[in-house]
């Protein structure tokens, strides 16, 4: 089973460090697809933050791809949030950093799709 080994205190320092966030609390969430990650709440003053820490091989075509959907205006994509260095994610050890708006709704495994949602998510 994979185990996080990095402290909360320390995902805050890295994310103040790497994306210039002032973070006062995170808050692990749990579920998700990805069985080689951890997800995160991270909170500042005025923004809240999705943080996903990546263990293992992590294509970066995924977020290749995720960039050029981004850069044709598909606005359906959520799009990491840059690092300091305008990277789309940190590595860190052997830990990817990807950082992303938090967005307080229902995710898709809660919710489905109505039928015009999904005619356009096709077009694509």
């Amino acid at each position: 089973m994979l185990r996080n080994n990095i402290p909360d205190q320390h995902l805050i320092a890295l994310l103040k460090v790497y994306y210039g966030i002032d973070i006062h609390t995170v808050q692990l969430i749990v579920g998700g697809a990805d069985m080689n990650a951890f997800g995160y709440k991270a909170d500042s003053e005025s923004n809240s933050y999705f943080v996903k820490l990546k263990y293992g091989h992590h294509d970066e075509i995924n977020l290749s791809i995720i960039r050029l959907l981004h850069d044709s205006g598909v606005k359906e994509i959520v799009f990491p949030i840059n690092t300091l260095e305008a990277n789309l994610f940190q590595q860190v050890d052997h830990v990817k950093i990807i950082v992303y708006p938090f967005i307080d709704a229902p995710n898709g495994f809660t919710k489905n799709l109505t039928e015009k949602q999904g005619n356009s998510l096709g077009k694509y």
